[in-house]
């Protein structure tokens, strides 16, 4: 079920009612948390919203989580889907696009190899389903404006070790591990395009768009935490869903 919630700055918002704003059309389903209709939805939002997900995703992102989690999992207290605002969202795919097809690994699709990932970094709120505006508040930014290379080291100081760029894993423990106190971790979505599988630092080679350190590389710290994918720009990153951990 959807929650009557509201964005930091503004009223109530029903959930059967479109999510554009000044719309006011019931959802072109019924369901909860949907749009009107195809235009609503092409329009975009001027800014994020968070909405419970629907049992059938919260069944799917869960699952990923506790199957990727290395030993017994963390309990999970709530999952919220990010509606991305259309600057945001608008940048992913138009990268997705310029990276064009491209040869896609597991399930990764095309345009852009765009693969699914876990990232850990600092909540420091109780959040309950509306960004709290603090600065401070990696999650909350990250949701209110996207990914941003201009925060790199903000919460640990730490630029990277494989080189400075936004870092994510398809191990759900290693995203726990940036930030075991803050009981949270986003669910993204990443323009991939092609990788350097190396455990490189410097700049990427020509023709490359991310880097994959892969398990087993060689470094210790990676043999029990998993792999680790960077990508250098904010546009190669989408916010998709938010874990809240118990």
């Amino acid at each position: 079920m959807g929650a009557n919630l509201q964005p930091a700055d503004g009223p109530a918002r029903d959930p059967l009612r479109c999510l554009q704003p000044g719309c006011g059309r019931p959802t072109w389903n019924g369901a909860p948390d949907e749009f009107c209709s195809r235009t609503c939805r092409q329009a975009g939002l001027p800014h994020a919203i968070c909405v419970p997900a629907s049992p059938a995703k919260y069944k799917d992102i869960a699952s990923h989580f506790a199957g990727k989690y290395s030993g017994a999992a963390p309990q999970i207290k709530a999952i919220w889907e990010i509606k991305a605002n259309k600057s945001v969202r608008d940048r992913f795919y138009a990268k997705c696009q310029a990276l064009g097809n491209v040869k896609v690994h597991n399930c990764g699709t095309n345009p852009g190899n765009q693969q699914r990932r876990f990232h850990g970094t600092l909540l420091s709120c109780a959040f309950n389903g509306a960004p709290c505006g603090n600065g401070a508040c990696r999650v909350c930014c990250i949701i209110q404006h996207g990914f941003s290379i201009a925060k790199l080291g903000q919460n640990t100081g730490d630029l990277g070790v494989y080189g400075p760029g936004h870092y994510s894993s398809s191990s759900s423990s290693t995203a726990v591990a940036y930030n075991r106190s803050s009981k949270a971790v986003l669910v993204v979505r990443v323009a991939v395009g092609v990788a350097d599988v190396s455990n490189n630092s410097g700049s990427l080679p020509a023709g490359y768009h991310a880097r994959v350190v892969n398990m087993g590389s060689g470094l210790p710290w990676l043999l029990d935490i998993g792999d680790e994918l960077v990508v250098p720009e904010d546009s190669q990153m989408l916010p998709a869903y938010l874990i809240l951990l118990a």
